[in-house]
């Protein structure tokens, strides 16, 4: 596969869509939270989330789930955001947004 193979392939184009929608709504969810992505906590929290944002995608996968870009990057959101709550950060109740499909996915679950 040459290099404009490979930038066109859908998986390629797929991950950079979520990438992308990932990055915009951890934007706005920081910006209403007025933390920095700079603050020095940001990189335990994103670790943590991660891990989870990963298990509960691989969950909706093995469901047969199928999330939109924007789904997958307000499930890494509220994984984040339930990271940051239990360090102790008060988020506004409207934070993380409730999404059915979503909190189907992560309910009954300890991650």
């Amino acid at each position: 596969m040459v290099a404009d193979d490979w930038e066109r392939s859908p998986g390629v184009l797929r991950m950079r869509s979520v990438f992308g929608k990932t990055e915009e709504a951890q934007g706005r969810f920081l910006a209403d939270l007025a933390l920095s992505p700079f603050d020095e906590r940001m990189k335990g929290w994103r670790r943590e989330a991660l891990k989870s944002f990963e298990y509960y995608w691989s969950r909706a996968m093995r469901k047969g789930m199928d999330l939109s870009d924007e789904e997958i990057a307000l499930l890494y959101v509220t994984c984040l955001a339930h990271v940051i709550q239990r360090s102790g950060v008060k988020t506004p109740s409207s934070l993380p947004l409730k999404d059915k499909k979503i909190s189907r996915l992560m309910e009954k679950d300890p991650q």
